[in-house]
């Protein structure tokens, strides 16, 4: 019952850490094709955005670059806002769990290497919890998504 619950949670997590770091399939000057969007990467919102600053990062990595900003750094790798959010997520990520890897390495991969990738630093990340700490986080990161 003991692997049942840490299964069940490693699977909630990663869905809403992945919510977070796919936002959006590459899209052509900016825009996103909302015909081409995985359904999973509609649920990145500010929400969850705010989450993963106030509890994971304790440190503002997306809100501390300006809407401008972002909107310059997604043109430049030709993805939406939210994507270029979600890598900035991501690269954070891999800093805290030992694995760094920057924005323009990250922007560089595929989505499957970028999915491969964020689920073995969210397990990575996990590891350092505690058990009321996961739990915790799961339920924010449930309200975030709905």
């Amino acid at each position: 019952m003991k692997n049942y619950i840490k299964i069940a949670f490693s699977i909630l997590f990663f869905a809403a850490v992945f919510a977070i770091s796919f936002a959006l399939l590459p899209t052509t000057n900016g825009r996103a094709h909302a015909a081409k969007e995985n359904p999973i990467y509609q649920q990145l919102n500010a929400s969850i955005v705010k989450l993963y600053e106030q509890d994971i990062a304790h440190e503002a990595v997306v809100s501390k670059l300006t809407d401008k900003q972002l909107e310059d750094l997604a043109k430049k790798h030709g993805f939406s806002v939210k994507k270029t959010q979600s890598l900035l997520i991501l690269a954070d990520l891999s800093v805290r769990t030992g694995d760094a890897k920057n924005f323009d390495e990250l922007a560089a991969l595929s989505d499957r290497k970028i999915i491969k990738l964020g689920k073995s630093l969210i397990d990575a990340y996990a590891k350092t919890l505690s058990k009321e700490q996961k739990d915790d986080l799961k339920s924010k990161f449930l309200a975030a998504i709905k």
